[in-house]
């Protein structure tokens, strides 16, 4: 007989017989004879497609791959609807990494049968392994309304979700899930959904317990490096950055999180190679894009630092916000003559004062420039570049070209010395009259301005500011000077505890609001003879006005210094820094005595700015 035909019916009986004794011994793991009776049946007839289906599944098995595809793709040629012989092929295309092949494969099982568990759940997680979050999130929410409960979806959907930025919905996902059954993968998952929203002590009890049952997650050691850095803990997070790095030297994010420990830590040369291993193992990464190009600008390198600063609208850790227009993008100085820009903020206020130092140089170049405006910045902006057009909704915009404010460095900064000394903000002038009349009035001598804290509290930020007055004993505690409030939402009893505490003169305008109101700020601000603060917004807001500012800062963490002692946009601010490893005693003694000095000198005598642990020359 012709084995193309098709059995006659006592064959095909004989056959049936034989396909139940093989199925049998299939089911109960008696493989290789259940493989002899399936090839037997095929020798007869080679059309049998369930046959080929079982052989192929039974191959899938035992480790037969090749053998397996050939005849699962013989079962789908024979018959194209075969929703189960598609999805076990499929299955072997992912085991031999053919991941476009496979999701060809799950696509068309569940163009048969849509309902299909197991075709979901690989195309899903083939979608999540391929970084395309938003088709990992569609595909797992079918699988899971079709298993409600199961627990890995779940969290295959938390970390969609998570890696899509949508945070707070991930989270509503994992902390049931963690209450229901903990595992160290939920932990870990939770522990990096926290750290990317720098709530840094949940995420480091999580992170902890993540690693207490699986000491071994790479991802998870890296975050957990990378959130000691964040909470100051330099030296365990190098330790736990220099094992990451000596057991997966390959790995470009293990590379740059050691590369910012040192950074943190002052060694530039070495931060350097290390990012520079970094983005040779992965130039297209942008939070290690973004992360080089912070460090390239601490270490003065600003040309490469600007240009590789754009990763900072894709980067997820420390993520900037973009917005998008109808019109393009100014692509460079050239296209300034023939064009109205737009200028958009993307940062906070005090990062909007910092570009808006190079807004002179946009004004005088482009054919026409608009601003879009946080409120409480606008009338300030309006009087400082009363050439530009001030908007505050970008419906209003007229322009055809737009611009991110943290581009502006880029196109006009290339060195330290193109960097102006002149300040770039205006006061009211008749406020400032005013303001000047009520500062007399406070009290005798210098009126200095004192700010110490911040109005956004993280541990991360604790690091930078002052919990309260009490730390700044020594400089409240000087004669001849009327401290002024430049503290927005201070804290009325905190002000009551340093006057008793040191006998000091504070002075805090509650009619002003230093938060909302920085224009009536400005004109209050102009009158100071020093501002004395951490790095606020209204630290920068006086020096951007020209008013004296010392400023404490943590060293080596902010590019702002862009390799020198300064910085360049705050001619008249002088950063007064301390070390990781050190508190801010010397800092402030050191801002004391110099405070004690203009005093007796008549004159303002600034502060030394380095710590005495300073290493580098």
């Amino acid at each position: 007989m012709n084995p193309t035909q098709t059995p006659p019916a006592s064959s095909q009986q004989a056959l049936q017989q034989l396909l139940a004794q093989a199925l049998q011994l299939h089911q109960s793991g008696q493989f290789e004879p259940a493989k002899s009776l399936y090839r037997r049946i095929l020798s007869q007839d080679k059309r049998q497609v369930d046959v080929l289906f079982l052989l192929g599944v039974l191959c899938a098995q035992t480790g037969a791959l090749d053998e397996a595809e050939r005849l699962l793709s013989k079962a789908v040629e024979l018959r194209p609807a075969f929703p189960d012989a598609l999805y076990n092929l499929g299955t072997i295309h992912l085991q031999k990494k053919r991941p476009a092949k496979a999701e060809d494969a799950f696509r068309n099982c569940l163009a048969h049968q849509p309902q299909h568990a197991g075709a979901l759940w690989n195309l899903a997680s083939l979608q999540l392994d391929l970084g395309r979050y938003g088709e990992a999130e569609s595909a797992f929410r079918s699988f899971l309304r079709l298993q409600p409960g199961n627990l890995d979806a779940l969290h295959s959907l938390a970390m969609s979700l998570s890696a899509l930025r949508r945070y707070g919905e991930a989270k509503e996902i994992v902390l049931p899930l963690l209450a229901r059954h903990p595992t160290a993968k939920s932990q870990a998952l939770l522990g990096h959904i926290l750290f990317i929203e720098s709530d840094y002590d949940k995420a480091e009890t999580h992170l902890q317990a993540a690693l207490a049952e699986i000491p071994d997650l790479l991802e998870t050691k890296t975050t957990y490096s990378g959130l000691l850095r964040r909470l100051g803990r330099l030296d365990q997070a190098l330790i736990l950055a220099d094992e990451l790095a000596r057991d997966h030297p390959k790995d470009a994010t293990v590379r740059m999180n050691r590369s910012l420990c040192l950074k943190d830590l002052g060694r530039y040369d070495e931060a350097i190679a290390e990012a520079d291993a970094a983005f040779a193992l992965d130039s297209k990464n942008p939070d290690l894009r973004r992360s080089r190009a912070q460090l390239l600008l601490q270490a003065g390198r600003l040309e490469e630092g600007w240009r590789e600063n754009e990763a900072r609208f894709h980067a997820i850790v420390d993520a900037t916000k973009s917005m998008s227009f109808p019109f393009p993008k100014l692509q460079g100085l050239a296209e300034l003559n023939d064009h109205t820009v737009l200028v958009w903020p993307e940062q906070g206020i005090g990062d909007n004062i910092t570009y808006a130092s190079a807004l002179p140089d946009l004004i005088e170049r482009a054919k026409s420039v608009e601003i879009l405006a946080a409120p409480k910045l606008a009338p300030l902006f309006a009087r400082s570049f009363p050439k530009a057009r001030i908007i505050l909704n970008a419906a209003e915009s007229r322009a055809d070209r737009h611009l991110p404010m943290g581009d502006l460095f880029g196109l006009f900064r290339p060195s330290i010395g193109s960097f102006p000394k002149q300040p770039f903000l205006q006061a009211d002038t008749a406020a400032a009259l005013a303001w000047r009349k009520r500062l007399d009035e406070a009290g005798p001598g210098l009126k200095v301005g004192i700010g110490w804290r911040s109005t956004l509290v993280n541990k991360n930020r604790e690091l930078h500011f002052f919990p309260s007055l009490m730390p700044l004993g020594p400089i409240l505690s000087q004669p001849g000077v009327t401290f002024i409030v430049t503290q927005p939402k201070a804290d009325q009893a905190q002000i009551e505890e340093a006057r008793r505490a040191f006998g000091c003169k504070i002075v805090h305008f509650d009619d002003l609001d230093l938060f909302d109101d920085l224009d009536n700020s400005a004109a209050m601000m102009s009158g100071l003879d020093l501002v004395i603060s951490n790095g606020s917004t209204n630290a920068f807001l006086a020096a951007a006005l020209g008013v004296p500012a010392w400023m404490f800062f943590l060293a080596d963490y902010h590019w702002d210094c862009l390799g020198g002692e300064t910085i360049p946009w705050l001619a008249s601010l002088t950063p007064v820094e301390r070390l990781w490893q050190e508190g801010w005693d010397n800092a402030v003694r050191r801002t004391a005595d110099a405070l004690q000095a203009s005093v007796a000198q008549g004159r303002l005598m600034s502060p030394v700015k380095r710590s005495p642990l300073r290493l580098r020359p």
